[in-house]
């Protein structure tokens, strides 16, 4: 394989499953088939069982299926968002891959340990052991609960929700815990096994030895870029959002709690979740750091020489006219352009469009909690009198 065609996605036994599907469902958009049929295991289920059992709307039981935001936004919003972001994912990670290799910054003599770093992340993804882990891990509550029912004793009586009837699970609670809430965390962990693999290889590639520009315009030594492809990790804190946000919602509802009492909560997801997906590209500081100071020597020496020959030449009267000549200039254009790259240069290849990207898709989750906590009246009256 070429450096083109390596994938972070495309590999692995889930991927191999996939792409079965797709040879027999020719014309269709697997991502938006995979994301359907997910909801349609996941969640219909739980429609079909609690009308049955009439705890579908409110009055049956306190929390109705229709009113527990968290199973909501679980399997309705959050599982469909992580498989529909995975293309646009796969497509940015590939494109930034491709040109860490091919703009030079890979020096020549490290070029072979580039190739055998990515012959080393692609038998990883193709590995069948990492989804293997997954999966267990996604069981892992489902089996607890066969082999110590005792765990989950004592909560049964106390919680009036779809999910019990007496004094244990009910139809849809049992399809719940043992079919949905597995598929949502399956899929949620291969997110993170796909991350894990991306930050291995941001710490290998920091270990190269890379040709790093410091007057590089995008002022991160030209590799500015692995930023960008770092913001394609938002499906993870938009999915998480949606969570915690209808965790949220779920206590103003049903145990009093107002917006002002969940602020802490809401504002660490937001800021942790943005911490830790942009974590991985510290490992560049090292490298960044080192071709900074090795460029402020360089370029600082430069800048005097030409700060020497602007001052030589016009305290001695060389050039006939300040008007006539290039030098003011070039002096100008030296210290606002190369050496102003150069010590602006960040340690870390993060923008502030990268951040505010992700800390959009982190808090978008919760805007419905707005409308929740105060009326549409309420929301229109406070707009109309800031605005008017």
């Amino acid at each position: 394989m070429t450096t083109e065609d390596f994938s972070l996605v495309r590999g692995g036994p889930t991927y191999r499953a996939t792409r079965a599907l797709a040879r027999h469902l020719p014309g269709v958009r697997l991502p938006g088939f995979v994301s359907i049929l997910l909801v349609a295991v996941a969640f219909m289920p739980l429609l079909v069982l609690c009308g049955r059992d009439g705890t579908l709307h409110a009055g049956a039981v306190a929390m109705p299926l229709l009113g527990d935001w968290v199973t909501m936004f679980r399997f309705f919003v959050a599982m469909p968002l992580l498989v529909l972001a995975v293309p646009g994912a796969e497509a940015r990670l590939r494109a930034a891959i491709f040109q860490l290799f091919r703009s030079g910054i890979v020096a020549a003599r490290d070029r072979a340990r580039f190739g055998a770093v990515l012959d080393g992340a692609r038998r990883a993804r193709d590995s069948a052991f990492p989804e293997l882990a997954c999966l267990v891990l996604a069981l892992l509550p489902v089996l607890a609960r066969r082999i110590a029912p005792a765990l989950v004793q004592g909560t049964h009586v106390t919680l009036d929700s779809w999910r019990f009837a007496g004094e244990g699970l009910s139809a849809a609670g049992q399809w719940s815990e043992d079919v949905s809430a597995p598929l949502f965390r399956f899929v949620v962990l291969l997110w993170l096994w796909r991350f894990a693999l991306w930050a291995w290889l941001l710490w290998r590639f920091s270990r190269l030895h890379m040709e790093l520009r410091p007057s590089h315009p995008d002022q991160a030594g030209g590799i500015g870029f692995l930023g960008q492809a770092q913001v394609r990790f938002a499906g993870l804190a938009a999915a998480g959002g949606f969570v915690v946000s209808g965790y949220c919602i779920n206590l103003m509802r049903y145990s009093g709690e107002t917006l002002f009492d969940l602020r802490y909560l809401i504002a660490g997801y937001v800021a942790g979740s943005t911490l830790l997906l942009l974590a991985p590209l510290a490992v560049m500081a090292i490298p960044l750091a080192r071709a900074k100071r090795h460029g402020l020597s360089k370029y600082g020496q430069l800048g005097q020489r030409v700060a020497d020959d602007f001052d030589r030449q016009w305290r001695r009267g060389a050039a006939p006219s300040m008007l006539d000549s290039p030098s003011p200039s070039a002096l100008a254009d030296y210290g606002g352009g190369a050496y102003a790259n150069v010590a602006a240069m960040r340690l870390v290849p993060i923008t502030r469009s990268s951040v505010f990207a992700l800390l959009l898709a982190a808090s978008a989750p919760f805007l419905p909690m707005l409308f929740l906590a105060m009326s549409l009246d309420e929301l229109a009256r406070d707009l109309f009198s800031i605005l008017v």
